[in-house]
């Protein structure tokens, strides 16, 4: 979590209703994404090296 810019990380720590609330505009793949982000299922390094993939798959998508 401490590679994330600031702002992501309170959201994530914190969520905000609002912040979500126009997913609208997000297509169907990065939602999914998103989602699989928010609920990460791994913890310590692994966890890193997830949201590391998963990061890099929102890039490219």
């Amino acid at each position: 979590m401490e590679l994330l810019p600031q702002e992501l990380r309170q959201q994530l720590e914190n969520p905000d209703k609002e912040f979500y609330t126009d997913l609208s505009i997000v297509t169907p793949e990065v939602h999914l994404v998103l989602q699989q982000i928010l609920n990460c299922p791994y913890q310590g390094e692994i966890e890193k090296i997830y949201l590391q993939a998963k990061a890099l798959e929102l890039m490219a998508l």
